[in-house]
């Protein structure tokens, strides 16, 4: 996972690298809009929760899958 910037809002976001020989074959999900992705990139996509990080974009190359979502805070409340 690394930190990057929006180009136009300048946010930072996160990033995580999902290389693709890594995810197993049975991890894989068929879209109708963008073919064969790994299921957590689908499920991400398509969950909006308070608890689960929001999915932003996604860009891939022949490597990778890169899964762009806001940079979370860790602080905790006591």
């Amino acid at each position: 996972m690394m930190t990057a910037r929006h180009r136009l809002s300048r946010k930072e976001v996160a990033v995580k690298f999902i290389i693709r020989k890594k995810v197993p074959e049975h991890a894989w999900t068929e879209d109708e809009l963008l073919g064969r992705l790994p299921t957590e990139i689908v499920l991400l996509s398509t969950i909006k929760h308070e608890n689960v990080v929001q999915f932003l974009d996604l860009f891939e190359d022949e490597l990778y899958f890169y899964l762009v979502c806001p940079l979370c805070s860790l602080q905790s409340e006591i």
